[in-house]
């Protein structure tokens, strides 16, 4: 990580960053440069996915300064507390390569493609990572699959009043939306026999009086 933030790795014309050597503990744990990676697709250009990030490292480009960038162990430390507020599972910083392989397995980004981005040169790797989060989809996948064979068929009343309460809350979070008004105004006009637009509307109302 200290490696990466300095000045040369960032071209935010290209919007890259340059990944290759790094700066590790070396002799009475005094940070030296080591120019050479574990292996060869450790050496890459990343694009910088995250505006956030191009957006905090550019003052200090602008003004040829240094980018300052904690140790590793109060990065680990913020890590941990991003975690527990998140209510996620806990990471160690070397975990984020994981988070960032299945992130991407998720938005379907293409096994080599992550490959190169997180400076995998080997399958396996990769495979071990993928395999266990696919298992985890196909169990989510069964899993609704025996929801939806177990739930008991909805007679048109009950879907018509789902109906309701679907539409009335896409009022309630979309109001300002003029395209949609028109739907809006005719969802007055619908039959509402257990008052399903009245119960909405004045729950919405009591939360934005309590904000």
């Amino acid at each position: 990580m200290m490696a990466v933030v300095q000045n040369n790795r960032i071209d935010l014309k290209r919007n890259l960053i340059t990944v290759s050597g790094a700066i590790v503990p070396g002799r009475d744990n005094k940070l030296v440069s080591k120019k050479t990676n574990k292996s060869r697709a450790s050496t890459r250009e990343i694009p910088i996915m995250i505006p956030r990030l191009a957006a905090l490292v550019k003052p200090y480009l602008d003004k040829g300064e240094p980018i300052p960038v904690h140790g590793n162990t109060m990065i680990l430390k913020h890590v941990h507390a991003a975690c527990k507020r998140a209510g996620v599972t806990d990471v160690t910083n070397h975990g984020l390569r994981h988070t960032f392989a299945v992130l991407g397995y998720s938005v379907g980004i293409p096994e080599r493609a992550l490959m190169e981005l997180g400076g995998w040169d080997d399958p396996d790797t990769m495979h071990k990572i993928y395999i266990r989060v696919a298992q985890r989809d196909r169990e989510r996948a069964r899993n609704k699959m025996a929801e939806f064979y177990s739930s008991p068929v909805q007679t048109k009343e009950e879907r018509y009043r789902k109906a309701l309460e679907d539409l009335a809350q896409l009022r309630a979070s979309c109001s300002d939306l003029e395209d949609l008004q028109p739907v809006f105004s005719a969802l007055e006009s619908l039959p509402d026999p257990d008052g399903v637009l009245k119960n909405v509307n004045e729950n919405v109302s009591n939360v934005q009086n309590s904000a």
